[in-house]
């Protein structure tokens, strides 16, 4: 069994990218700002099982934001009666994600599963018809409860009214935004609070084409123990600091080089031959030529 290929939206700066994934390796290759960083922060924030609480508003694709103000605009302004044109917030007790559809992040993954396999997804077949080959599961981070989320959204905007025409009142100019100025800022500040991730399974026999949900989302992770995500952190300077480095991370590839060039270019020089000696053999031990050995040792 192995990831066929993987499908991102509304994640940063990559609103709707497809990835067919090889067998061994795949290399993300592209310019600066072309989605590189994107791409496998999503792989970080989805597949890992903790990984959703790192996201924050701006984590939303920039093009989404004026749409998020847009529908914290029309809930202030709604009546308590069910609109009558389509694509509306709807009544306060019918409400779903349907305004969100374009909005919220999320990640398509597709298995291709083999006949000796399918004991390890058996929790996430789409039918009892399925005989195997393509599986597909969609991690979308979304409101845990769409009512309460929007009834403390209106509550919040309805204090910040009131103690406006308060200060009305009073004749005391409020020349200040008092949070929530609107529904972006509101979830820039309680994002975590209001959303989660959840995990919904996909049709097979709809792969290549924009689908639908089936049923409820999975009431657990359905990714735990399938998927192992280790990530080397990008190093482009030896002046990189990682203050934040968790006990786990110090032995990362990126912080043991950095560590050892930190203690080269403190030592004193005469001290220097017994440190490389052991960079020397690696190289050798890997066939390195002699010139990229003098590389590494020359500027010292």
């Amino acid at each position: 069994m192995r990831i066929a290929d993987i499908k991102i939206l509304n994640f940063r700066k990559l609103e709707e990218v497809s990835v067919d994934l090889r067998g061994d390796t795949t290399v993300f290759i592209g310019a600066n700002n072309s989605g590189k960083t994107s791409a496998m922060a999503s792989m970080r924030y989805f597949l890992n099982p903790v990984g959703y609480k790192n996201f924050n508003i701006y984590d939303f694709t920039i093009s989404n934001h004026a749409k998020i103000k847009e529908i914290g605009k029309r809930l202030e302004n709604e009546e308590q009666k069910a609109s009558d044109t389509t694509g509306t917030l709807g009544e306060p007790e019918k409400r779903d994600l349907s305004v969100w559809k374009t909005i919220l992040p999320s990640f398509d993954l597709w298995f291709d599963v083999g006949d000796d396999d399918i004991h390890y997804v058996s929790h996430m077949l789409p039918t009892l018809d399925w005989t195997g080959g393509h599986l597909g599961i969609r991690l979308r981070y979304e409101p845990k409860d769409v009512a309460a989320f929007y009834s403390a959204y209106k509550e919040a905007r309805a204090h910040v009214e009131k103690l406006k025409e308060k200060a009305r009142a009073n004749s005391t100019p409020c020349n200040v935004d008092l949070f929530p100025k609107d529904m972006f800022e509101f979830l820039k500040r309680d994002l975590q609070k209001y959303f989660t991730m959840k995990f919904y399974v996909l049709d097979p026999a709809q792969k290549d084409e924009e689908q639908e949900t089936i049923g409820e989302p999975i009431e657990v992770n359905p990714l735990i123990g399938l998927i192992q995500i280790d990530e080397i952190n990008a190093q482009r300077g030896l002046n990189d600091e990682a203050l934040d480095i968790s006990v786990s991370d110090k032995r990362r590839l990126s912080q043991q080089l950095r560590n050892i060039i930190t203690s080269i270019l403190i030592r004193p020089r005469s001290r220097l031959k017994k440190i490389l000696r052991p960079w020397t053999l690696y190289t050798k031990r890997n066939r390195l030529s002699p010139i990229v050995c003098r590389k590494v040792s020359s500027p010292l």
